[in-house]
């Protein structure tokens, strides 16, 4: 979807004061809260996303001995005693084949099983549910059970989360997803991801318990503008690759083909060559296709088509035109294969409202098939589940999945990181939506923080602690939540949460630096002197961050960030100088404040550097082509400020 220029509403959503946060939550909107905090329950394990339920009490489990681990069902693949394996050679301990210190029961609720289970741990039914617990019957046991093999999977990650220091906190943990589906789009104009950087992202995925991953870049020829070809065998394998590391991390993988521009939807070639393309890519393991009709003319390109489809209404016949050659797909080809439903992207793909084209569409599609909306714009501060009652209803489906344009930044937005908290929903959407994907960043390690927030939502709505999810997020591309690389990841976090469409909101940073301003309206030279050291500490996390935070665990995050790093580092050095001038013209010393002056306007230079990367004419890379912008506007005012100051001296 085309983010440029776009607006969530008829008019620029204003920020959220107190009252507006009260209604937020009145209407079940899960409303952003960006400071981070630690875990709710003291001396607990953070689990990210939060269980359904979870009771801490139990055995502790010692895993640094010997560990016999055990594994049942008949649907759970070997990669549960793969992950346990690893968790125990990360606790300490060695794993034997039989008569450890400690046991781990893995694998699904079926087949022996019930020789494990103890008969107080009911297993979800829904499914990628699972239950864990610990027991000290017998030998120290976990048993960790999946309703099918994913929950056995999602069952390892929470045994991973609940192991610190070598031993397994007591807990019995009863979980299963709210959404059916929950994941990302790739779908951003811009330099596509690398192919490692998606490798990486689906297993992230699979961490966080998310389970579908669109592969939608605009930029893949082969998707849009030349869709009829077959991808040449390099891309074939590394499309194979993906679809492996996707089927490890138990997420679907969704390949999307984007023919709308010069299709005929009436050929019998067109419908070969879509259908040639899927099989293409089932013969390398992939089996669930989409179709995507956004951001197109809509104008026929054949006369066979204005000929057959010719409902009436403003773009009723493109949706006519639009559900037939879907509906070959779904009946043709898929069904018969036996292979996943359709989704697909409508023309159409915001608003509530019941046009011509979304009744016709839902009238005459498939039911089986998906349809993506974004909202009741392209981009939108808020969804509710009314507006995605109201949209299910225009497009008359039962299978309405969120395209959510959060935290996106192609199009005009390519200067900017939208590192801040996701925007509000509400936490019942999951009555309304089959579920929701987050259509991420150009810089695919810096999304991870939405990620992590999109994933914990659309698992347990009600309990997802945004706070927490995106401390653990942090935590985890840090490498430590203490030390001066948080502080630094912090500060610079704090610098770039802003997001346009969910209006101004104060940040620690911009907080700190009108301390300091309106100090310098009084007398109280002490009062002053302690609002510039405050400033300053934050100020020198921000200058030094470039050398800070190139310590971080998550490289890639470091990689994706570093245009940004260094520009809001030369703001921190020029808003050093800027308060080293003010604070050299308030004692009349004439002499410091020529020189910090000077490097203000340096530091302010260099800030303006263009250091972002950016797709060219010739739809290549090209380095150094745009300047970082910051979210925080209070380090460019404080410079405005001393530079007021300095001129009238």
């Amino acid at each position: 979807m085309v983010i440029s220029g776009a607006s969530p509403s008829s008019s620029r959503p204003r920020s959220l004061t107190i009252p507006a946060l009260l209604v937020g939550l009145v209407l079940g909107l899960v409303v952003s809260i960006p400071a981070p905090t630690a875990a709710a329950a003291p001396g607990t394990p953070t689990l990210t996303p939060t269980p359904q339920s979870v009771q801490w009490t139990g055995p502790t489990v010692d895993l640094t001995g010997t560990v016999e681990i055990v594994k049942v069902g008949d649907h759970a693949g070997d990669d549960v005693v793969k992950t346990a394996t690893a968790i125990v050679a990360s606790a300490g301990g060695k794993v034997v084949t039989r008569r450890g210190r400690a046991r781990i029961v893995v694998g699904t609720n079926d087949g022996n099983a019930s020789r494990y289970r103890p008969a107080s741990l009911s297993v979800p039914a829904q499914s990628e549910g699972y239950a864990l617990t610990t027991s000290s019957a017998g030998a120290p046991s976990v048993i960790a059970l999946g309703n099918d093999a994913s929950g056995a999977f999602h069952a390892m990650t929470t045994l991973r989360q609940i192991t610190v220091d070598g031993k397994v906190t007591g807990a019995t943990i009863t979980d299963w997803p709210t959404m059916r589906v929950r994941g990302v789009v790739e779908g951003f104009y811009g330099i596509p991801w690398s192919h490692r950087a998606r490798m990486d992202m689906l297993s992230y995925m699979g961490s966080q318990r998310m389970n579908t991953y669109v592969y939608a870049p605009k930029d893949d020829p082969y998707l849009r503008a030349r869709w009829r070809e077959r991808y040449p065998a390099s891309d074939l394998t590394r499309l194979k690759q993906l679809s492996q590391t996707a089927r490890a991390a138990q997420v679907n993988l969704v390949v999307t083909l984007s023919p709308g521009e010069d299709i005929c939807y009436s050929s019998p070639e067109d419908y070969a060559a879509a259908t040639g393309a899927f099989e293409q890519l089932r013969g390398i393991g992939i089996t669930s296709f989409y179709v995507a009709f956004d951001d197109i003319s809509g104008d026929f390109t054949c006369d066979s088509d204005t000929a057959q489809f010719t409902a009436s209404g403003d773009k009723a016949a493109l949706a006519q035109a639009q559900a037939h050659f879907l509906n070959r797909i779904q009946r043709e080809y898929l069904k018969p294969k036996g292979l996943p439903d359709l989704w697909m992207a409508p023309t159409q793909y915001t608003g509530m409202d019941k046009t011509a084209y979304k009744s016709t569409l839902g009238r005459e599609l498939d039911p089986a098939v998906s349809v993506q909306w974004t909202g009741r714009g392209i981009v939108t501060d808020s969804i509710t589940t009314e507006q995605a009652s109201q949209a299910a209803a225009a497009y008359g489906t039962s299978r309405l999945v969120i395209w959510d344009n959060f935290p996106t930044n192609d199009g005009e937005n390519q200067a900017r990181l939208f590192l801040g908290a996701m925007p509000a929903r509400s936490t019942d959407l999951a009555t309304a939506v089959t579920g929701i994907t987050t259509n991420p960043m150009i810089q695919p390690y810096a999304s991870r923080l939405a990620v992590a927030e999109y994933a914990s939502f659309a698992w347990n709505p009600t309990g997802h602690d945004a706070r927490a999810t995106r401390e653990a997020a942090m935590i985890q591309i840090v490498g430590a939540s203490s030390g001066p690389a948080w502080e630094a990841m912090q500060a610079f976090v704090d610098v770039h949460e802003q997001w346009e469409f969910t209006g101004w909101q104060a940040s620690d940073t911009w907080n700190d630096v009108y301390a300091f301003i309106w100090a310098l309206d009084g007398d109280d030279d002490a009062d002053i002197e302690a609002k510039a050291a405050t400033l300053r500490t934050r100020l020198r996390l921000l200058k030094d961050a470039p050398s800070t935070l190139a310590s971080v665990k998550v490289r890639g995050f470091y990689s994706d960030t570093k245009p940004w790093i260094d520009a809001t580092s030369n703001w921190a050095s020029a808003d050093l100088a800027a308060v080293d001038l003010v604070l050299a013209l308030r004692r009349g010393d004439a002499a410091a404040a020529q020189k910090a002056q000077r490097t203000m306007e340096s530091m302010v230079t260099r800030a303006a550097a263009k250091r972002v990367s950016a797709l060219g004419g010739n739809g290549r890379p090209q380095a150094s082509a745009i300047t970082p912008k910051l979210g925080d506007t209070g380090m460019g005012e404080l410079v405005d400020h001393a530079r007021q100051a300095w001129n009238n001296r």
